[in-house]
């Protein structure tokens, strides 16, 4: 709580000194927590775009484009990149607007590169998607110690048979 007396009138309680009251402290977090709410976030994360790599070997990138007409839009594949660079200028009498945006994703290796498409729907969603091999799970690779040449790590399949009994 504040360390300074609060003005208080008998007659009028504290409605002389809105802001001194010890309940207007609650309006101004009500309103500070819906501007700082977590409901906000997906909007801005919107324009970073989104990578998905599903199981079958698929890859889908969405990113928001809106504002944007399609032909100021422009998508090229360099390497193993894609680049998506988007261009918008207004010019009127006394004002102008541009607006302008670049992403470079790094394709995953196993994307055939023929099958990558783009679309680009009625709001300014741009999704790209490409078709791939399936992933494969990873492979662990034990580590060995060099002096005594034993695996510091074990395969979770051999886990159990490597366990010995403790003797009484």
């Amino acid at each position: 709580m504040q360390n300074f007396i609060q003005p208080y009138a008998p007659t009028l309680g504290y409605g002389l000194y809105p802001f001194a009251h010890p309940t207007a402290e609650l309006g101004l977090s009500r309103v500070l927590d819906a501007f700082f709410d977590d409901s906000l976030t997906p909007r801005v994360r919107d324009f970073a775009g989104h990578l998905t790599v599903k199981d079958n070997g698929d890859f889908e990138y969405k990113v928001d484009a809106s504002g944007f007409r399609p032909e100021e839009v422009k998508v090229d594949l360099e390497g193993n990149d894609i680049i998506i660079t988007a261009n918008h200028e207004e010019k009127r009498e006394h004002e102008s607007v541009t607006r302008h945006f670049t992403r470079r994703i790094r394709v995953p290796e196993h994307i055939q590169k023929d099958s990558i498409q783009c679309d680009l729907d009625k709001r300014g969603h741009l999704q790209i998607t490409g078709h791939g091999d399936k992933i494969t799970k990873p492979k662990r690779i034990p580590i060995y110690r060099v002096h005594e040449g034993k695996s510091l790590t074990q395969d979770p399949a051999k886990a159990t048979e490597n366990k010995e009994t403790p003797k009484k």
